[in-house]
């Protein structure tokens, strides 16, 4: 993997708002609440993030490691860091089938 800058990442579920974040790596943890998990991944080059929401929304976004500092926030939950959106979709169908069929590295 190369040399990226790690995500802050605070993921879980709520009433209301779930918020998964998917890597080939470990997101090591810093503090785990209540269906809440704080942590960071040091080492990746791509990553999916999928929410949910009330009455079965959903989205689903790619990220890579880019230039720019990003943030993807949802129901209380965030990704942050240096990264690129890469693909992203809130066709509940296409939702699906990013997070089942694209491995993240």
């Amino acid at each position: 993997m190369a040399d990226t800058s790690p995500l802050e990442i605070c993921m879980g579920t709520r009433e209301g708002a779930s918020f998964n974040v998917r890597a080939a790596t470990p997101v090591e943890i810093v503090e785990r609440l209540e269906g809440v998990l704080v942590g960071k991944l040091a080492k990746w080059n791509r990553v999916l993030v999928r929410t949910t929401g009330v009455g079965g929304s959903k989205r689903v976004w790619v990220i890579e490691p880019g230039p720019d500092q990003n943030e993807i926030a949802f129901g209380g939950f965030h990704v942050r860091g240096r990264f690129a959106i890469a693909d992203q979709s809130n066709n509940p169908s296409k939702v699906d089938q990013i997070w089942k069929k694209t491995p993240p590295s």
